[in-house]
């Protein structure tokens, strides 16, 4: 593989994992489909772009990650990109803070909890739940 090829190939690798970021917060673009996370890590959009068709309910949002703590469900504050890593930084607040590895694949997202700070006090992580129209 040519020096070229190989940068090609990183940069693309690294533009597919990143997301479109805006002032409302991050899109992942896979296939047709969109998510779109706002900066309070919520799902606010599960789209085919091509359609149009958003199949998360008007009005409604779901946090991507929550825990269970003491029997009390966190969702998050926060949520940031940490650009050139490809991964989504999440917090809930009273020292919780978390680490998801964002992969995206030609068909689907992969989100990956890669590091919890104070899981030593977390009963349950819960991925959604997602309403949805479907």
């Amino acid at each position: 593989m040519t020096g070229k090829a190989a940068l090609l190939i990183a940069f693309m690798s690294l533009t597919m994992a990143s997301p479109l970021c805006t002032a409302q917060g991050m899109e992942w673009k896979a296939g047709s489909f969109k998510l779109s996370l706002d900066g309070a890590g919520r799902v606010t959009a599960l789209k085919d772009v091509g359609t149009g068709k958003d199949y998360l309910p008007p009005g409604k949002s779901a946090p991507l990650l929550s825990l269970r703590v003491g029997g009390k469900v966190l969702a998050p504050v926060r949520a940031d990109w940490k650009a050139g890593e490809g991964k989504l930084l999440l917090d809930w607040g009273s020292g919780f803070r978390g680490e998801v590895q964002v992969r995206v694949r030609p068909t689907h997202v992969r989100f990956e909890l890669v590091s919890l700070h104070g899981a030593d006090r977390v009963d349950l992580v819960l991925w959604g739940p997602f309403p949805t129209t479907i």
